[in-house]
């Protein structure tokens, strides 16, 4: 099928489109089957959906389609689900947006309208808003058949509360049908990377089982000979250079588009004729796309497809598995299964054929035997012990996995697709396991032989009920030094089980599963050791001295009733407050001791659609704390001298709903914000000083709600200058006077690559200030990038070079801090990573934290401790400061006296761990609160 073209079209290639959305007559775009089945079947009124992975076109599909709807008279309205909420939105806050965007493209209502419309509806729920506007404002209002596009469907994913019922309502348009003819002329069209079976979670639920699936192909030869054209400029047989480009990509259409421009740009006319353009078009892959791909890969789409496939922490065993089979050439039906839909998804496998098949060359040269290998060593709870079991040539037997490090592997592997070497690996740690249990049930068979046999001659007999208790009371008596053959084999077996346990818990310890869980896990264990041994001498396990050389957490903070969502350290470091989801308070000592009993802060949380972040914030001579929680209530907390805080009463003038607060560093100012977007600011005996708009006047109605709505408020460190950041991502920064003083949005930051034309703005998620007024503003974008300005930056309105780009981060960051001196940063990332760099963007140090997330980061005001708070609501204390590396190798009881040490702050905040005999033997009496 050859690209027909648009209307009003070019027609010479002169630059392939690499990445983002065709246009509807660009003159590379080409049209697949898919193009004509979609256009069809939503003129004829069917519900479509494509759902297929990143960067196959599905965008520009949608633009085309929506054109040729146009032409014919039907009505489209395009919803992008990115673009309407995050996991910070409220469910009302997105049909609200969905409602408002089908309003806007139809054309149904006016602004006043609108808000007329909304105020008399509000009292629905919001599924309800959207069905009722359906059916009494656009197929009221709009006489023609209309479709609705909603793409990136897999945003819904991110959303904090479920969907069920929004596709329940497609469900139902489509079922009214039958008794409603109206609702023949609505159809709606699906778009995004997503399986049809997510859409509804809740499986008690009717599935979103309705519709037409619209197969995107790969580009086929006789499909793409239109670009061939633009290949003309280089060479004089444009279609062989083609076809070998196809071979490479597997007419993946974001790669084929990327390789016909590097070919472009690369290959000079009288460079290559017929013969060799196989070699050239090899050399132009290997060195501008396979060679040092993660730093090529611009656009981004190889890490993109490599985070998709990896995203499923418990799905990732089995993709590996199963893709390990596929590239390995194995014949494996598409069945549908969730993993083989997964695997598509990421699209590094296609469906040829009804079997599963890598996309293509370029694909299987990236994400190779080598690349599975190192996935697995990341995943498999036994990566180190079977890698030097195949090292040995399968001999080292001691490498084998017994007793709950052979159960917990188990455990995994139940759920994974496994490969020939995994299930091998584990078939003979069971066998081995099986032999271990045999020799010791033969031992205790001896032994209560032998004992009998004592006891007959008047001797004292011997009861033992474990094969350690054998060896541990045998040590003196003449019968094991008879056995002693077989209970040092024994001894040795079971040493070596302890080994490989405490090296399964190191393993943990990497991964974020917690790193005071796996101390305590390890300790225990090595006085499990040290019974076993006895005398015997033997080396101590490396994993244990690993953790003790490598750990940071400190404790563990936990509300009794609630999840922790924020928390302070207090200005001289000796407290922290921490602020739970439902409205508790509670303070501890650095220690992590409760310091009072919690108090509830926040009785009753109001209904009202307040976008104010919770937070909790000491004053600057810490005798007070402020508070504000979800629906805008902020309180005053008066510590001085106070056996239990004390709610102290708010400036008369304060506004009923408050977005964000900020105590200045001189301890004279407090200002907030409000859902109006103004800002006020009092002095410290509560005196109204001022009050102005935050905000650019806006015509349109969203844009001010973006613009009013100030999230959060800072004073800068000299308190001369109020900073405001707004949900549009603009920084704003005004005198005491109200007078604007300085902006600075995601337009300021030059891009590193001026021709680049990107689909969005930059746009400021967050920043921190230094206490020290001689240092900078950290300010992060899109969750990514780190830059460092200044105050002065700001007040100049400078653009903000590229050059004052200091961290690019590989993960989605969720939480920046800046150090009180202003020289080291704190990040933490989506994939509960937390790591440590300077200004110049130079990495300190780095470990994982958490499997889920850090949603909040604080240093310490004299640097040596951060606090953060994981996605489950805890809240955890890391030593910075540096531990001095033994010179030598440490003895057992020396990493066992170690272990206590560091666990003491723990154990003296967790009472319930003492209830292990060999935990108590760390533990000292203290004095502890209750919590709640």
């Amino acid at each position: 099928m050859r690209n027909q073209g648009m209307p009003g079209g070019q027609s010479f290639i002169d630059k392939y489109r690499i990445g983002g959305t065709l246009p509807p007559n660009h003159p590379t775009y080409i049209e697949r089957q898919a193009d004509q089945d979609f256009y069809e079947n939503l003129k004829a009124g069917n519900f479509c959906y494509v759902f297929n992975s990143r960067q196959t076109g599905k965008s520009s599909l949608l633009l085309r389609t929506i054109t040729k709807l146009q032409e014919e008279g039907i009505a489209c309205a395009k919803i992008d689900l990115s673009q309407i909420g995050s996991h910070q939105t409220t469910l009302a806050e997105w049909y609200w947006g969905l409602i408002y965007t089908l309003s806007k493209d139809f054309g149904v209502l006016t602004r006043p309208d609108y808000r007329n419309w909304r105020r008399e509806h509000e009292f629905l729920s919001p599924v309800q808003c959207l069905s009722e506007f359906i059916a009494q404002v656009l197929l009221t209002n709009r006489n023609e058949n209309l479709v609705i596009f909603i793409d990136e469907i897999d945003s819904i994913l991110g959303l904090n509360f479920s969907t069920d019922d929004f596709f329940a309502l497609l469900r139902d348009c489509y079922n009214k049908r039958a008794d409603s003819p109206a609702y023949n002329r609505l159809t709606f069209a699906l778009l995004g990377v997503a399986n049809p079976d997510e859409l509804i979670q809740n499986k008690s639920r009717t599935p979103f089982n309705i519709g037409h699936s619209i197969d995107l192909q790969p580009f086929q030869l006789e499909q793409v000979l239109p670009l061939a054209e633009g290949l003309t400029a280089v060479s004089e047989h444009p279609q062989t250079l083609l076809k070998e480009i196809l071979k490479w990509t597997g007419g993946q259409p974001f790669l084929t588009q990327k390789l016909c421009q590097l070919v472009l740009e690369n290959l000079e006319k009288a460079s290559h004729s017929q013969a060799n353009i196989s070699g050239q078009i090899e050399q132009l892959v290997q060195t501008n796309i396979l060679d040092k791909w993660e730093i090529q890969d611009e656009p981004l789409h190889l890490k993109t497809i490599r985070n998709r496939f990896l995203r499923n922490e418990q799905l990732k065993g089995k993709l590996l598995g199963l893709y390990q089979q596929v590239l390995q050439g194995k014949q494996i039906p598409a069945d549908g299964n969730l993993a083989h839909i997964e695997l598509q998804l990421s699209g590094l496998v296609i469906n040829r054929q009804g079997k599963l098949a890598v996309y293509n060359q370029i694909y299987a040269a990236i994400f190779n035997q080598a690349w599975i290998d190192e996935e697995f060593a990341n995943l498999r709870p036994y990566s180190q012990a079977i890698t030097a079991w195949s090292a040995s040539n399968r001999q080292d037997n001691s490498q084998l996995l017994q007793g709950q490090a052979l159960q917990e592997a188990r455990t995994w592997a139940a759920n994974q697709s496994l490969s020939d070497e995994d299930r091998q690996f584990l078939d003979a740690s069971q066998e081995a396991e099986k032999q271990t249990l045999a020799k010791a049930n033969q031992i205790l068979t001896e032994a209560k032989i032998k004992a009998a046999q004592t006891i007959r001659s008047g001797k004292i007999g011997l009861l033992v009920i474990s094969v350690i208790g054998i060896i541990a009371v045998a040590v003196s008596s003449w019968f094991v030094k008879q056995q002693h053959g077989k209970i040092q084999t024994l001894k040795i077996e079971g040493i070596n089980i302890l080994h490989g346990q405490i090296n399964f818990h190191w393993e943990e310890f990497n991964k974020g599963k917690g790193q005071l869980q796996a101390l305590q896990s390890a300790y225990i264990l090595g006085q499990e050791l040290k019974d076993i041994a006895g005398e015997d001498s033997f080396s101590p396990p490396r994993s244990l001295q690993q953790i003790l050389d490598n750990i940071q957490e400190r404790n563990q903070l936990q509300h009794q009733k609630s999840s922790i969502i924020n928390l302070a350290y207090s200005p001289d470091g000796e407290r922290i407050a921490t602020l739970g989801i439902d409205g508790s308070i509670c303070l501890w000592n650095q220690r992590g001791e409760l310091t009072h009993d919690c108090w509830q802060g926040h009785e009753e949380i109001r209904d009202n659609e307040s976008t104010s972040i919770p937070s909790i914030i000491f004053s600057a001579n810490g005798e007070q704390i402020a508070t504000l929680f979800k629906d805008g209530t902020a309180h005053l907390w008066n510590l001085e001298g106070q056996k239990f805080p004390r709610k102290q009463a708010l400036p008369q003038d304060l506004p009923d709903t408050v977005t964000s607060i900020a105590f200045s560093q001189d301890g004279n100012l407090m200002t907030i914000t409000d859902t109006k977007g103004r800002i006020y600011l009092w002095d410290k005996q509560g005196n109204l000083q001022n009050s102005w708009e935050g905000y650019k006047k806006e015509d349109d109605d969203a844009k001010k709600e973006l613009e009013k709505t100030l999230n959060q408020v800072f004073f800068t460190p000299d308190y001369q200058f109020i900073a405001t950041l707004s949900d549009n991502g603009t920084l704003r920064l005004w005198d005491k006077q109200g007078n604007l003083k300085g902006e600075l949005n995601g337009e300021k930051f030059v891009s590193e690559n001026p021709q680049k034309v990107t689909k969005d703005t930059p746009f400021i998620a967050n920043l921190a200030f230094s206490l020290d007024t001689r240092k900078k503003i950290v300010i992060y974008l899109d969750d990514y990038s780190i830059y460092s300005v200044t105050v002065q930056d700001i007040q100049k309105n400078k653009k903000i070079n590229i050059h004052q780009k200091i961290i690019q981060s590989p993960d989605p960051i969720r939480s920046i801090a800046l150090s009180k001196n202003g020289e080291k940063i704190a990040l933490g990332a989506s994939e509960g990573t937390i790591s440590l760099q300077n200004l110049e963007g130079k990495p300190l140090n780095e470990w994982k934290a958490d499997e889920e997330g850090v949603t909040d980061i604080v240093f310490s005001p004299d640097g040596k401790a951060i606090a953060t708070v994981s996605i489950d609501g805890t809240a955890h204390l890391w030593d910075l400061t540096s531990k001095k590396t033994p010179e030598r190798e440490e003895t057992l009881d020396e990493l066992l006296l170690r272990s206590c040490e560091w666990l003491e702050d723990y154990l003296v905040t967790h009472q319930e761990e003492a209830e292990n005999k060999e935990i108590s033997k760390c533990l000292k009496p203290h004095t502890g609160v209750n919590i709640f």
